[in-house]
Order: structure tokens, then C-alpha cells, then sequence
């Protein structure tokens, strides 16, 4: 009798750790969904404009070692942060990150985005394809567009 005693207490305490381990695999997931979910809410969309809209234009330079990028519509624009993404030889990918501050009397600005790495001197990338430039255009009103424009080599 003290056996079936235990053998219904050890069954009674396996259903009772199933039973709680399942609740709690159920509870984590949907709390790991609701975090998902308020995360994807909180990340803005950032409004776009054409490249045209700040009068970006993007040119080899260099035997295409680099990219000259000029801004030539800045009326309102407070700064602008760039990312240039490419792919070198061997499909390996490669980028840049800049800045450039504009101020009231500037006109236009030009920036010359080298497509390799320089300290001392240079080492350009070789056969470098798919160059595509996104910007963040700070306004001065403090609203932040995005501008994205590729060029081939």
C-alpha cells in the first residue's frame, strides 16, 4: 500500500512539474512576442526624399577609387550623415560612415568618399560594384529625412 502511495505521489508531482513547465514555456513566449511587438511600434519611420530634393549627385572619381558626392539644395538642412555601402573584390562588403555640417551660408557641399581605407596612404578597393549612399538629412525645423541614391562603377 505505501508503494502505490508513492508511485501516485511521484505521478501526481511529474504531472504538476509538466503542467507549470508548460504554463511557463507559454507565458515567456507571449511575453517575448508582446516585447517584439512594442519594440517594432516604437521604431520610427523616417520620411524619405529624392536625391533630387537636396541636389545630391554622385561621381566616380580617382580611376573609380572614390566617390564625389555634392549636396547642392541646402536650404534648410542643419547636417547630414551618410552611409556608403559596396561590394569589394571576392563579394566581400565594405562601407564608409560620414558626416558633413552645413551652416546658414553655405551653398552647396562636396565630399569626396574614398572607397578603400587611408592612414599614412591608401589602399583602394578593387572591382568595387552595388555603391549605394544613404543619407540622413537633418533639417533645421529638427526633422530628419532619409535620401538614398546608388551608382554604378
Amino acid at each position: 500500500m505505501q508503494q502505490k502511495q508513492m508511485i501516485i505521489i511521484a505521478v501526481v508531482v511529474a504531472a504538476l512539474l509538466l503542467v507549470g513547465g508548460g504554463a511557463f514555456f507559454i507565458l515567456s513566449a507571449s511575453h517575448s512576442q508582446k516585447a517584439n511587438q512594442q519594440q517594432a511600434e516604437q521604431q520610427e519611420v523616417v520620411p524619405t526624399l529624392a536625391p533630387d530634393a537636396i541636389g545630391l549627385t554622385l561621381e566616380a572619381v580617382r580611376n573609380n577609387q572614390a566617390i564625389s558626392m555634392t549636396i547642392g539644395k541646402l536650404d534648410g538642412i542643419s547636417s547630414v550623415d551618410y552611409e556608403v555601402d559596396y561590394t569589394a573584390k571576392g563579394d566581400i562588403p565594405r562601407g564608409v560612415i560620414g558626416h558633413i555640417d552645413v551652416t546658414p551660408n553655405d551653398t552647396k557641399k562636396q565630399q569626396d568618399v574614398v572607397l578603400g581605407t587611408c592612414s599614412n596612404v591608401c589602399h583602394y578597393d578593387e572591382d568595387v560594384h552595388e555603391v549605394k549612399f544613404t543619407l540622413k538629412v537633418a533639417k533645421t525645423d529638427g526633422k530628419i529625412y532619409q535620401v538614398e541614391k546608388s551608382i554604378s562603377l
